[in-house]
């Protein structure tokens, strides 16, 4: 190793050890002790449909969860973080929900109104015994008849301290909103660091398409003053026009890539899973075996979202049949007890005839003929009981 190698090894440990302390310093500085951390987010409303989206919480703590509480941000928080609600705030409520395990929750928020554009951003403040954390997730909205397809959540938490460039290496499974989260600038939002990523480095993109970086290449991280130059608004908007077509793009690539998102290999455009869209006017340069890896594919996070979808289910599935066998049961309760009822009123019929034709019998107990009356009292029948009170006449006999 030459001695220009190891100088530039000890700088990149150094500036390592730089990165390692001054994320240590901003978490405490956030003032975060939760253990939890943000799992699988989608949004499970049909577009068009009033906005419904889960956020999981993973590894909390006992003490976490007996003292979880977890709101919407206000107006001013949202404008810090560079966001715009995808519906009016007022009407958007979050609830806590079980998870798959004790150590997990879910977030479901709800709205009355139905979100606008390709993607739902939720900014949450996250608060418990350990301490308190804000949150943002970005979901892209699905289409319709297709699973929600989520960005990875973006944690609240350190940002870069320095405004130097530098670059990053994109390895197998990273997504460029990661990237841009941890590369991230004070007082700017992720939206403008993911455009000056895209800006920065547009070979490293299949189809021209923030949302489809290349695994392998390096991409160049802009210094400070170039993210902050970049309009929030506008960067907002090319993120929504890429996350459009990216969804475009999930519905040609069919089936094969809904059964199996992870990673999709090149191949020729007949098949189209890197055919270029003819509507997004973008670049058609892919060379091939360039692997795409869809947002929603992750390897860590498409078992655990399988698993928490079929909890889901048949946690449903669960409530609906006991619901049902409830139902079932209070339906048979009040049958038995109209049964029971009616053969009580049937009883107390009967007895009331039976005495009736008795008491006739006993007034013809003073002649023979009352006597005979007597008999037809215990046929205990009002036809029976007719003949007894004759027997009255037959004392006058005497």
């Amino acid at each position: 190793m030459t001695q220009r190698s190891r100088q530039v090894k000890h700088a990149r440990r150094l500036k390592a050890l730089q990165w390692a302390i001054a994320l240590a310093i901003g978490s405490s500085v956030c003032g975060s002790a939760l253990a939890m951390r943000v799992g699988h987010s989608r949004v499970v409303s049909v577009p068009g449909a009033p906005l419904q989206a889960t956020v999981g919480l993973q590894e909390l703590t006992p003490e976490e969860i007996s003292s979880l509480k977890v709101s919407i941000a206000d107006e001013a928080a949202w404008q810090r973080a560079g966001v715009k609600p995808p519906v009016p705030l007022a009407s958007m409520v979050v609830r806590v929900e079980d998870g798959m395990d004790p150590t997990r929750k879910n977030l479901r928020v709800r709205s009355t109104q139905a979100p606008a554009g390709g993607a739902v951003d939720l900014l949450l403040d996250i608060n418990s015994s350990s301490g308190q954390r804000q949150v943002q997730v970005s979901i892209l909205v699905p289409l319709r008849g297709t699973g929600a397809d989520v960005t990875p959540a973006a944690v609240g938490g350190a940002a870069r301290a320095g405004g130097t460039s530098g670059s990053v290496t994109v390895k197998s499974g990273d997504y460029l909103f990661a990237i841009a989260q941890r590369n991230a600038v004070p007082n700017a939002s992720v939206y403008q660091m993911l455009v000056a990523l895209w800006r920065a480095n547009p070979q490293a993109f299949i189809q021209n398409n923030m949302n489809l970086v290349r695994a392998g290449q390096t991409l160049k991280i802009p210094d400070a003053a170039t993210v902050r130059a970049i309009d929030p608004a506008e960067a907002r908007r090319i993120f929504n026009e890429h996350a459009e077509a990216y969804a475009k793009y999930r519905g040609r690539v069919g089936a094969a890539a809904g059964s199996n998102p992870s990673v999709v290999k090149g191949q020729d455009a007949a098949s189209g899973t890197v055919a270029p869209p003819a509507d997004t006017g973008v670049s058609t340069a892919t060379p091939t075996q360039d692997r795409v890896r869809l947002l929603t594919g992750q390897a860590q996070d498409s078992a655990a979202a399988q698993a928490e979808a079929q909890a889901d289910a048949k946690t449903s599935a669960d409530r609906a049949l006991a619901d049902a066998q409830g139902r079932v049961a209070q339906l048979q309760s009040n049958v038995d007890e109209l049964t029971k009822a009616v053969a009580q009123q049937s009883g107390a019929a009967g007895t009331g005839t039976a005495g009736a034709a008795g008491a006739a019998g006993a007034s013809g107990a003073a002649g023979a003929s009352g006597a005979a009356g007597a008999s037809g009292a215990a046929g205990t029948a009002g036809a029976a009981g007719a003949p007894g009170a004759a027997g009255a006449s037959g004392a006058t006999g005497t």
